[in-house]
């Protein structure tokens, strides 16, 4: 479902669009998209090239890939000069995100960082400041870190991976 602002305030002046990165992982892949994959990222790249905030609910079961595309909605954001960011609800997911994700971004020269709650209290305080200078492009970590730890030069996309638990 698409969130439609009422209020002024909350339109973007510079709609983003894809470059170079985005083009150059995907081709990287050794797998093409899925049906679903393509058309979910077609929806987030026409939501990112309008004027109005974007929120968005991306599902789907474990493993159809729905972490690869809200990469490659961060990746806008990162090609146009911006910071993204993925919070993880568990240390073990942001460790299994940075693990898989880490080589794929600096494949394609994007700088990336891991802060959770066993990163070291000077590399939390390295990874601050490389957050709020822009040294690094994107982050993944655990809530908790994000909320009182991080301020970010210019970040654009924050993406949330959230576990579902059933009974």
């Amino acid at each position: 479902r698409k969130y439609k602002s009422e209020s002024t305030t909350d339109i973007i002046a510079n709609p983003l669009l894809p470059v170079a990165d985005t083009v150059r992982l995907l081709e990287g892949l050794p797998y093409a998209l899925t049906n679903a994959q393509k058309k979910a990222w077609q929806e987030i790249e026409s939501d990112m090239d309008a004027t109005l905030p974007m929120n968005r609910l991306l599902q789907g079961d474990v493993g159809s890939g729905k972490t690869l595309v809200a990469l490659m909605s961060m990746l806008i954001a990162l090609d146009n000069g911006y910071q993204a960011c993925m919070m993880a609800p568990t240390e073990i997911l942001a460790q299994q995100h940075y693990n898989g994700l880490a080589p794929l971004l600096e494949s394609v020269g994007i700088r990336c960082a891991l802060l959770t709650g066993s990163t070291k209290a000077a590399t939390k305080r390295s990874i601050s400041a490389q957050l709020a200078s822009g040294e690094i492009d994107f982050a993944i970590g655990i809530a908790p870190d994000f909320r009182t730890r991080c301020e970010i030069m210019s970040l654009w996309v924050f993406g949330i991976c959230e576990l579902s638990c059933k009974n």
